[in-house]
C-alpha cells in the first residue's frame, strides 16, 4: 500500500516523456539536500512521440502510468506534486535584457517594489519573447504556452547583485529568460496529468532548461552548450558569461541513424537498432563496421547543419569551448566526432579549442546518483528535480517572486 503524505513531506515524482522512453524519479528534499529514492523506466512503443510531440496518447498515457508506479513502489509513496520535462522542436526559448528606470532612486527598494518591477519587467519580457517566437514558428500568440521564466541576471545602476531589496539605486536591469511551448503540446501533458489520480502537477519544464539552471546553480560552468541527444529530439541552451542566452530543438537524433541503417541494409527497424548499438559497441565485424559508418555520414552532416542553423538562431557572440552531451543518443561516437571536426570558427568567434565531453552528475549537483542501474540516460531527469526543487520551493529566492506573478495573472 502506497502512503499519501501531506505536501509539506517535500517528495516530488519527475516524469521525463521521451521518444524512446519514459523515465520515472521520485525524489525527497532532506535538509536542502536533494536525495532519489525510486526510479524506473519503460519503453515506448516505435511512434508514440514524433519530434517530441505526443502521437499515439492513450499508450502514451499507460506507460507512464506503468512507470510512475514501479517508482513509487520502490518507496511505498506516491508523492502529490509532480513536475514533467518537456522538449521538442516547438519548445523555444530566449534571453531577453530590460530597464526600469526608478522615480526615487535614494528610497531604499522594498519587497513590494520589487515585485514591482519585475511583474513590469516580466510582462515585457513575455510580450516581446512570444510575438519572436511566435514569428519564428508562424504561429499566432494565443497557441503559445509559456512554460517556465527565470531571471538570468540582475543589475543595479550596472552593479551585478543577487537580490537588490534593500538596496539604493536609479536603473535596474535584468536579464529574463522565458521559454515557450505550442498550446496543444502542453495541453497533451495536462491530459496525462489528469490520468495520474493523487498527484497535482506543479509545473512543466524544458529538461535543457533544468540542466542549464542546475549547472548555474552549481556555477561549475561559466560558458557552454549543452546537447542533449534523444531518440527523436535534440535540445540545446546556450549558457555564456554563466547566463541562460536560450534554448532551441530540432527533430533529428538517434533514431534517425536508425532508418539510415534500416534503409541501408533494408532491415526492420528494431535490427536496425540492435545494429547500431553494436556497432557503438565496436562489436561488429570490419565490413559491416564500414558500411555503417559511410552510411551515417550524410545525416550526421545535416545533424551538424541543423544544430548550427539552431544557434543562429539565439544571440550568440563567442562559441563556447565546452559542449556537454548528455541523452539516450550521445553514447555514440559519431556526435563527439562530428562535434570536435566541425569548423566552429567559420561561423562563430571562438578562442582556442573546443571540447566536447559527456555531462556528468557532479557537473549539475552534489551526493552520489550513479549506480549500476541509474545510467547517463537518467541524468536530465535529476536535472530536472534540481532545478523544480529550487524554483518551485525556494520561497525566499527571486524566482519564487517570479513564479507567484507568472500564477497570479495566469501567463
Amino acid at each position: 500500500m502506497l502512503s499519501r503524505k501531506s505536501q509539506d513531506d517535500h517528495s516530488l515524482l519527475c516524469l521525463d516523456i521521451g521518444t524512446a522512453s519514459v523515465k520515472a524519479c521520485v525524489f525527497q528534499d532532506r535538509d536542502e539536500h536533494l536525495e532519489l529514492k525510486g526510479f524506473s523506466r519503460v519503453q515506448q512503443q516505435h511512434g508514440n512521440l514524433q519530434g517530441g510531440a505526443i502521437v499515439n496518447i492513450s499508450q502514451t498515457i499507460t506507460n507512464v502510468q506503468q512507470v510512475a508506479k514501479k517508482a513509487e513502489n520502490m518507496v511505498k509513496h506516491a508523492p502529490r506534486d509532480m513536475v514533467v520535462g518537456l522538449s521538442g522542436e516547438f519548445v523555444r526559448g530566449t534571453t531577453l535584457t530590460l530597464q526600469y528606470l526608478r522615480g526615487k532612486p535614494d528610497t531604499i527598494i522594498t519587497a513590494q517594489e520589487f515585485k514591482t518591477i519585475l511583474h513590469e519587467l516580466q510582462w515585457q519580457a513575455f510580450d516581446t519573447i512570444r510575438r519572436q517566437i511566435s514569428d519564428e514558428m508562424s504561429l499566432s500568440e494565443i497557441e503559445l504556452k509559456l512554460l517556465n521564466a527565470s531571471v538570468v541576471a540582475i543589475r543595479l545602476d550596472g552593479e551585478a547583485v543577487t537580490d537588490p531589496r534593500g538596496s539604493q539605486g536609479t536603473k535596474v536591469e535584468m536579464e529574463i529568460f522565458n521559454c515557450f511551448a505550442p498550446l496543444d503540446q502542453f495541453g497533451q501533458i495536462q491530459n496525462i496529468a489528469v490520468e495520474l489520480p493523487y498527484h497535482e502537477l506543479k509545473g512543466v519544464f524544458t529538461q535543457s532548461f533544468a540542466i542549464c539552471h542546475s549547472l548555474a546553480l552549481r556555477n561549475a560552468l561559466a560558458s557552454a552548450l549543452v546537447l542533449d541527444i534523444g531518440a527523436g529530439v535534440t535540445d540545446l541552451c546556450l549558457i555564456v558569461d554563466g547566463k541562460i542566452v536560450g534554448n532551441r530543438s530540432f527533430a533529428m537524433g538517434g533514431n534517425s541513424l536508425t532508418k539510415r541503417i534500416a534503409y541501408t541494409l533494408s532491415t526492420s527497424f528494431e535490427e536496425a537498432e540492435s545494429l547500431k548499438l553494436s556497432y557503438s559497441k565496436d562489436e561488429l565485424e570490419k565490413k559491416s563496421h564500414n558500411i555503417i559508418q559511410d552510411a551515417l555520414q550524410s545525416d550526421l552532416d545535416i545533424w551538424i547543419s541543423s544544430l548550427e542553423f539552431s544557434l543562429k538562431e539565439l544571440p550568440i557572440k563567442k562559441m563556447p569551448n565546452t559542449i556537454l552531451l548528455c541523452g539516450r543518443a550521445s553514447v555514440m561516437r559519431e556526435f563527439t566526432n562530428v562535434l570536435q571536426e566541425h569548423d566552429w570558427e567559420h561561423h562563430f568567434p571562438l578562442n582556442g579549442e573546443v571540447e566536447v565531453r559527456a555531462l556528468e552528475y557532479s557537473d549539475i549537483l552534489t551526493g552520489d546518483f550513479e549506480t549500476e542501474d541509474l545510467d547517463q540516460e537518467y541524468l536530465p531527469v535529476v536535472a530536472l528535480a534540481n532545478a523544480s526543487y529550487d524554483l518551485l520551493y525556494n520561497n525566499t529566492s527571486v524566482e519564487s517572486i517570479l513564479n507567484t506573478i507568472i500564477s497570479d495573472k495566469g501567463l
